[in-house]
């Protein structure tokens, strides 16, 4: 019998302006082959019952791993995800 997910939301924050990666989204770098989302999704998925990416660029691409939220837009000077 398998065991039931856990009642827990797992989030990934990959927005961020990438200053320290020429203006990357650093979610969507390369590494081993596969995005970075894509590896940390693959390893979190297992463990929870929603996978939310919280992401302000390519909304579309990061929908693939998971549910995409935004950061609130209406604080002036770009705070960050954790904002």
């Amino acid at each position: 019998m398998a065991e039931a997910l856990p009642a827990a939301d797992g989030l990934i924050l990959a927005g961020g302006q990438g200053r320290r990666v020429n203006e990357a989204d650093k979610g969507l770098l390369p590494w081993r082959g596969r995005v970075l989302v894509e590896q940390v999704a693959a390893r979190l998925a297992p463990q929870v019952h929603r996978l939310i990416i919280s992401a302000n660029r390519n909304a579309a691409r990061y929908a693939a791993y998971g549910e995409v939220v935004g950061d609130a837009t209406d604080w002036g000077d770009w705070p960050g995800p954790l904002g």
